[in-house]
């Protein structure tokens, strides 16, 4: 173990050692017996001053023994022990939840977003757009009808009756403003003079 002098006239030019220090091999050295932020890896964990007493001296809105310890509110939008991590939209600059929501933000808070009506996403960044049933049309229907309201980009048929066929395109799509494209029509099935059949082909 080192050699420990006099504190009060250490070294060979007499220098007088603080409180918190010890003289060893006639130089003053941090006391490796003194508790608290002196011989702390990190002192204060990086939120606070170490003062020689040992003990630290923490930074606005933190508090405990070593300023470990969050006591103030996060900035809107931010959450964690440390408020250091960002609600989802942030980082696209429309603010928390991406405008269309509320975060549970705050030193307790888990950064989880609650869309408001009409928008949906973990970051509440897309509109939630749906399409109801297209509608009916003279002379035919749906070939399968799925469950209403449909997402965008969902394609139906439409089939006319044997007595008619169909004029323009038989699908339509639900589209991103949640109408759907132009329905075609059921047009009443007649053949020229002398030709009969599904297709008028057939010639009497």
């Amino acid at each position: 173990s080192h050699k420990l002098t006099d504190s009060a006239n250490c070294g060979t030019c007499g220098t007088r050692c603080d409180s918190t220090e010890v003289c060893i091999a006639g130089a003053c050295t941090i006391n490796p017996e003194m508790k608290g932020c002196l011989t702390a890896e990190t002192p204060c964990t990086g939120h606070g001053v170490c003062l020689k007493s040992g003990q630290c001296q923490c930074y606005a809105q933190w508090v405990g023994e070593q300023c470990n310890t969050w006591d103030g509110n996060c900035p809107v939008g931010y959450y964690g022990a440390e408020c250091s991590q960002a609600c989802p939209g942030m980082a696209d600059g429309r603010g928390p939840c991406s405008g269309h929501g509320i975060c549970s933000d705050g030193a307790a808070g888990t950064g989880h977003c609650t869309c408001r009506d009409g928008w949906i996403g973990e970051k509440c960044g897309r509109p939630d757009v749906s399409c109801s049933h297209p509608g009916e049309i003279s002379g035919g229907n749906l070939q399968m009808e799925p469950t209403f309201p449909v997402r965008p980009g969902v394609e139906l048929r439409y089939v006319c009756t044997e007595e008619f066929r169909i004029q323009g395109n038989p699908l339509v799509t639900c589209e991103a403003n949640g109408s759907w494209t132009e329905r075609p029509k059921c047009v009443e099935h007649t053949c020229e003079t002398g030709r009969w059949g599904l297709e008028c082909t057939n010639e009497c």
